[in-house]
């Protein structure tokens, strides 16, 4: 496994001003512990080498503007990809990106960007554009940004959509079923047999002695679901 800059040393002899070439490295590991000790240099090129994937403390490089990952074989981008928000100019050309994170919407400095020959999702693909000139690869980081947000916000409705769900209770669940809408002969059981009978009412409930010395109750589930009142007695139906 090749790795450049075993100590921090070596890379440091590769920086000129604010600029580290790690180019033609033969690396297949980013030396991700190195490059933080390194908060000068803003612009990394890790072109042409053999990266396949990137850790996901490389995120923590917070420092860098200017990123060049072209020509690797990157299949994906850290989900937390989007901490890295002072990015500018981000270069991805000739990869095996097919979608890109979430989190990349937060990359609200970035200005240019490069996708090109990449396998995309025929959605990107089409919003991402040709990036063929510098024009174009500007258009294309506003427009996979402004796809991106998009995205995060269709999920962020999923979420609180499901969260909802889950916050509603099986006594919720059932008062949303309506007893009247349920055919007695359905029931694997007899409601006559045990003295139990239906009306329609007002919505109350009371539970009270009759003249005959019986207790009667009164059930009502709330309108418009049902109106339906449950009555108990020995014989004969209350009211």
């Amino acid at each position: 496994m090749t790795k450049a800059g075993s100590k921090g040393g070596n890379l440091r002899d590769k920086l000129d001003g604010n600029e580290l070439d790690l180019s033609l490295s033969d690396l297949n590991e980013v030396p991700v512990k190195e490059l933080a000790a390194l908060p000068k240099a803003t612009v990394l090129d890790l072109s042409c080498n053999k990266l396949s994937t990137l850790p996901s403390d490389f995120c923590g490089l917070t420092h860098l503007v200017k990123l060049d990952l072209s020509k690797n074989k990157l299949q994906q981008l850290p989900t937390d990809f989007g901490r890295l928000v002072n990015l500018q100019h981000l270069d991805l050309l000739n990869n095996r990106l097919v979608t890109l994170p979430v989190s990349f919407a937060q990359l609200k400095s970035l200005k240019w960007l490069d996708l090109k020959d990449n396998p995309l999702d025929p959605v990107l693909a089409k919003v991402a554009g040709d990036c063929l000139d510098e024009k174009q690869c500007k258009q294309c980081a506003n427009k996979v940004l402004q796809h991106m947000k998009a995205v995060q916000a269709d999920q962020e409705r999923e979420r609180q959509r499901r969260l909802e769900v889950e916050r509603v209770g099986p006594a919720d669940r059932f008062s949303a079923v309506s007893l009247s809408s349920t055919p007695a002969a359905s029931q694997p059981w007899s409601l006559d047999s045990y003295g139990i009978g239906f009306c329609w009412t007002q919505p109350l409930f009371s539970v009270r002695p009759t003249c005959h010395h019986q207790m009667a109750a009164d059930w009502y589930l709330r309108p418009p679901l049902c109106r339906t009142s449950l009555f108990l007695s020995q014989g004969s139906l209350v009211e």
